[in-house]
């Protein structure tokens, strides 16, 4: 059961990294998901680039990039302790592995609740709550 817990919650986490990275990439030609909903903006970042030094991007593709590496970071997570649970589960319950497991989780819920919207808030939280529930259970059984 305590492992069930967890891949579910790394399937969760996964699913919403894809979506995201699909959502970039199809942002990249019809901007319509993660795009602005004042035209006059959209059009203002794919004609300004950041204020770094040698930056020569327009502000919209720094954005799309901060989009899709955001979303590998979740997608990593979730495929490297999906991993270790079938190949070595028992590392995940190591308590540095428990505590990286879990408090990643618990981050991207919190930065879901104060930065993003609902539904990676949602997945994080519950995504969160099956980790530590799964962890709790091996070590109470």
């Amino acid at each position: 059961m305590d492992l069930l817990l967890i891949r579910i919650a790394l399937a969760i986490m996964a699913t919403l990294g894809t979506l995201h990275l699909l959502y970039t990439l199809l942002d990249l030609r019809n901007p319509k998901r993660f795009a602005p909903t004042d035209r006059t903006l959209l059009a203002g970042m794919h004609n300004t680039s950041i204020r770094l030094r040698g930056a020569n991007k327009s502000f919209w593709l720094a954005y799309m990039g901060f989009n899709a590496s955001h979303s590998l970071g979740i997608l990593v997570y979730a495929v490297v302790f999906a991993t270790i649970s079938v190949v070595q589960p028992d590392l995940l319950f190591l308590p540095i592995f428990s505590a990286i497991l879990i408090g990643a989780a618990f981050l991207y819920a919190v930065m879901a609740h104060f930065f993003w919207f609902s539904i990676p808030f949602i997945g994080a939280t519950l995504s969160t709550v099956l980790l530590a529930a799964g962890v709790a259970f091996h070590i109470f059984s």
